[in-house]
């Protein structure tokens, strides 16, 4: 049999039968091993007892604390126990008069409530006797709340009982006083409304009585309302009105007792009143949605506003009590209107539209606004359906404005096109402009006929610019007189700012053009000068006929082109001496109003008709006539012009520079070929002084 000793810490597992037999091994013999096995068990019990002998004290120690600790939790236990015999005793002492103030405060209580209860019965009874003395309803319906509030709690004592009765006898006759005080008032649109609003507010009997009258007016629109549904024609007009009466009678009756209200500054009940305007248009709508004669309703709907709004009051109630009962029908009607103002358009397609078609759709448009006037509501659909359209037209006119307008050919069909379109354009803004809630149509038909003007202005000074540089002066005369007669003439007055601009620009570059072609003529011969002295005079005309036609304040910029022109006539026919005093004295007097690069070319035009074949300045500066025009035309508008900018390379390379130095050229060639035998000697200092003047202007 063997042992198995097995350690919990983990430790390998001792085996007494296999450690016998290696003792026995070791030891040699039985004997032997006993031998050994004793003095092992000797040594382990001699270790074992010094090990005790050392734990000794503190064994003994731990013994004694446990002692002190017994000893100490029995004198904590005492302890605690005389504090809970005390806490008993304080419990005992606080209780006894704390139970007796309890007492004390019910009795207080009960005394309190007595004397509340004899206070009220003495109030009650003395309010009762007030009742009867007062005559004054508004002032017995105070006493009636004030009662009502302190009988709380005294139900059940006879005194208190009986004076109820008379009280509750009494508030009956009040409450039914005050209904009918409203009910005379409201016929009568008088001030017992107000009196009766206070009594029957007093009692808090006032939500329920609006919500009375306002089901009672309700029940009487419903009522007449459901007589519209299966009548036509005059029956149903009839029927109309009388539903217009009731509705009409019920919205007095609200609006006086809402302004009572408001001026109670009882909101609450405010509210209450206010639910009638939505609810009788409802009632109104519904019956007018499902009548038979729907379509006849929609084609009369002026007359159904006037007839069910017009005689509601105020005009904002009306307006909200419409739109949200014909809310429906107002939207056919619009589209109805829309579609007759697009007919009555279509008669103005296509573009120019025949005579009087314009005047037909103004006239269209004035009836229907005419109609729907009473009622601003259908009154601003028809202005917006009008808007629409003549917007609609102005976009077509734009898109129907001809590209190419010739003011020289008034046969033309373009030219004609623009003419009636201007003319019917403006016959259409002059129309819709009675109509002041139609002005955002009359704003776009405005920029439609300043587009079509500023085009026809543009071809215009195209036109007369083309025909100065031809040199067919009359043709520019009739350019300018057509502009006048055709166009600016059937314009509104005044003009809008951006086309007196466009006017003015055309005058302005007609006279500097001009001049500067008159003073560039050659050869100036005397058939030549009588010619340009001839049309001067009516070129001035034909401009200041459209300057009077911008019926505004010329620039400081034209009024010298005006001068310049007038003096042409006398630079055209001085001599060579007075052209010289003129040139020196030009900064001095009016001639500075007359471009000093016109004056030179004058004077080179002057030396060149003497030797046509020996004074050309293009020959002399080797280049072509047409360059050397456009040089000094160049030069004529702006002084910093340069060859290069016009033609890119000049034909002589030593004469690249600006414009007015081609001019200075000019003057020193003529001066350096000069020759007395081809010319007149007075024209040498004339070059001299013209060529010093542009040296020093350059």
């Amino acid at each position: 049999m063997s042992m198995v000793i097995s350690d919990d810490s983990g430790a390998a597992e001792f085996n007494a039968t296999e450690q016998a037999a290696e003792l026995v091994r070791r030891a040699g013999s039985l004997a032997a091993a006993q031998e050994e096995v004793q003095r092992l068990k000797a040594a382990t019990e001699d270790e074992q007892r010094q090990e005790l002998a050392g734990q000794q004290p503190v064994v003994l120690a731990q013994l004694q604390g446990t002692h002190m600790l017994d000893s100490r939790l029995d004198e904590v236990e005492t302890q605690v126990r005389e504090i809970r015999q005390r806490m008993h005793e304080l419990r005992a002492r606080v209780r006894v008069p704390y139970e007796q103030a309890s007492e004390y405060n019910r009795q207080a209580e009960n005394l309190q409530t007595a004397v509340l209860r004899v206070r009220g019965l003495s109030r009650v009874l003395q309010l009762e006797r007030r009742l009867r003395e007062q005559k004054d309803e508004a002032l017995a319906a105070l006493t009636l709340r004030d009662i009502k509030k302190a009988q709380d709690g005294l139900q059940g004592i006879t005194v208190v009982d009986q004076a109820l009765e008379r009280v509750e006898q009494e508030w009956e006759r009040i409450l039914k006083s005050a209904k009918q005080m409203v009910d005379a008032g409201l016929r009568r649109q008088g001030g017992d409304v107000a009196t009766g609003v206070q009594i029957l507010a007093t009692l808090d009997e006032l939500p329920q009585v609006l919500h009375e009258r306002v089901g009672y007016h309700l029940d009487a629109v419903h009522k007449t309302a459901q007589e519209l549904g299966s009548s036509t024609g005059d029956v149903m007009w009839a029927r109309v009105g009388a539903a217009a009466d009731v509705l009409a009678t019920g919205a007095q009756e609200m609006q006086m007792l809402e302004r009572v209200l408001r001026r109670r500054r009882d909101l609450a009940n405010v509210e209450i009143v206010a639910t009638w305007w939505t609810k009788a248009a409802d009632a109104i709508a519904e019956q007018i949605h499902s009548c038979a004669a729907r379509g006849e309703l929609v084609a009369g709907l002026p007359r159904l506003m006037q007839l069910l709004v017009a005689r509601v009051l105020p005009p904002s109630r009306a307006a909200e009590l419409g739109d949200r009962a014909l809310q429906e029908l107002a939207a056919e009607y619009k589209e109805q209107v829309a579609a007759r103002l697009a007919d009555a358009m279509d008669q103005c397609l296509p573009l120019p539209p025949q005579p009087h078609a314009c005047a037909k759709f103004v006239h269209s448009v004035g009836i229907e606004l005419d109609i729907a006037r009473p009622t601003p509501s259908l009154h601003a659909t028809v202005a917006e359906a009008a808007v629409t359209a003549a917007r609609r037209l102005a976009a077509e006119a734009r898109r129907a404005a001809p590209r190419a307008v010739d003011p020289l050919a008034s046969s033309c069909k373009n030219t004609q096109s623009a003419v009636e379109l201007i003319r019917s354009m403006e016959e259409l803004r002059s129309g819709l402009s009675k109509f002041i809630e139609l002005q955002p149509g009359v704003l776009a038909i405005s920029g439609c006929i300043d587009a079509l003007a500023t085009l026809i202005i543009d071809a215009c000074s195209f036109a007369v610019e083309a025909a100065l540089l031809e040199g067919t002066w009359s043709s520019a005369e009739q350019a300018l007189q057509w502009l006048h007669g055709q166009v600016l003439t059937r314009l509104s007055s005044p003009l809008r700012q951006e086309l007196r601009k466009s006017v003015i620009t055309v005058i302005s570059s007609t006279l500097g053009l001009f001049v500067h072609d008159a003073c560039a003529v050659f050869p100036l011969s005397e058939e030549a000068r009588l010619r340009l002295a001839g049309a001067a005079p009516q070129l001035e005309l034909a401009c200041n006929q459209l300057a009077n036609s911008v019926g505004c304040q010329l620039s400081e910029s034209v009024h010298q082109r005006h001068q310049s022109l007038r003096l042409l006539r006398p630079l055209l026919f001085m001599s060579a001496d007075e052209l010289c005093e003129v040139l020196q004295q030009r900064q001095t007097n009016e001639w500075q109003s007359v471009l000093l690069v016109d004056l030179l070319v004058h004077i080179i035009c002057r030396v060149a008709s003497a030797d046509e074949e020996k004074y050309l300045p293009w020959k002399l500066l080797g280049c072509q006539s047409r360059h050397w025009r456009e040089c000094l035309a160049a030069a004529s508008n702006d002084s910093t012009a340069t060859v290069e900018s016009l033609f890119g390379e000049w034909t002589r390379g030593s004469a690249h520079g600006s414009c007015v130095a081609v001019l200075s050229e000019s003057l020193r060639l003529l001066l350096a070929n000069f020759d007395e035998e081809t010319a007149a000697s007075d024209l040498r200092p004339l070059l001299q002084l013209g060529l010093q003047m542009a040296e020093s202007s350059s």
